[in-house]
């Protein structure tokens, strides 16, 4: 496809369904702006989508656990503000285990990537969206999002909010022509559960052992943010889940999970 003078800006994207993210709206021609801590990654995937793509990269090192980080990134995207199109918030971290197990350092970290970034980042970019009548944002949720989850409380309880704080976000500038959609993947094959501490876990198996790829979550999850999805759960597995959860009784389902990520 051919580029067009357009920026996406990806959170999170130095590797797994960020990076996926990435080199799918590449590949619809869009210039990027990644933004991730580790600056060795960041220089490879930037690497990568200059060489299969051809596209613009901006490689943006932040820490979004931090506040004044985060201020600085939004200052460091004012000079392209104008030609962001897609605002992809992809950024966040599990923590799996008992609540108490864990310290209360890694809860607040969990609550300032998964959450408070998100909200900050969402509130920036939309009041620019707001002006110009026009643009995409893609908060990344979780299939975890329909449901309780002991063993990862915190976790369910952040991506619950993002698929919640979406959706009402969505209805609330549709007007303005923003269209807004929260991506609610299941198991996907990335480093995350091993970050999380959670790779011996059923629920780092997979549904029935399905484990989509990244590649797989990103197709989806671009192609349902331009069809102006607001809820997108990739893969037929995961869909089915969403709607058996939905209809069992609440005690089952915090049983069943729990059980799952024990």
């Amino acid at each position: 496809m051919k580029k067009n003078n357009k920026y996406a800006v990806i959170t999170g994207a130095s590797s797994g369904i960020g990076y996926a993210l990435s080199c799918q709206v590449a590949m619809r021609g869009y210039n990027v702006i990644l933004i991730a801590r580790d600056t060795d990654r960041l220089e490879t995937v930037s690497n990568d989508l200059v060489a299969n793509y051809g596209v613009g990269v901006i490689t943006l090192a932040y820490d979004l656990t931090c506040q004044s980080s985060i201020e600085q990134l939004m200052q460091a995207l004012e000079p392209y503000i104008d030609q962001v199109e897609v605002f992809i918030n992809n950024a966040g971290v599990g923590l799996s285990g008992e609540f108490v197990g864990n310290s209360l350092s890694e809860q607040h970290r969990l609550l300032d990537i998964n959450i408070k970034a998100t909200v900050t980042l969402s509130h920036f970019i939309a009041k620019h969206f707001i002006a110009k009548k026009r643009g995409y944002i893609m908060n990344v949720a979780s299939l975890a999002a329909f449901q309780p989850g002991p063993y990862y409380s915190s976790y369910y309880a952040t991506k619950s909010y993002i698929l919640h704080f979406t959706e009402g976000l969505a209805v609330e500038l549709k007007k303005h022509n923003v269209i807004c959609s929260a991506l609610c993947p299941g198991t996907t094959d990335t480093p995350f559960h091993h970050r999380a501490g959670s790779t011996d876990t059923g629920l780092a198996k997979g549904l029935f052992g399905i484990v989509m790829s990244a590649n797989e979550v990103a197709a989806a999850g671009v192609k349902g943010l331009f069809k102006k999805r607001v809820v997108v759960v990739p893969g037929i597995v995961n869909k089915i889940a969403m709607f058996s959860i939905r209809l069992a009784p609440r005690w089952l389902a915090r049983q069943i999970t729990a059980q799952i990520n024990q």
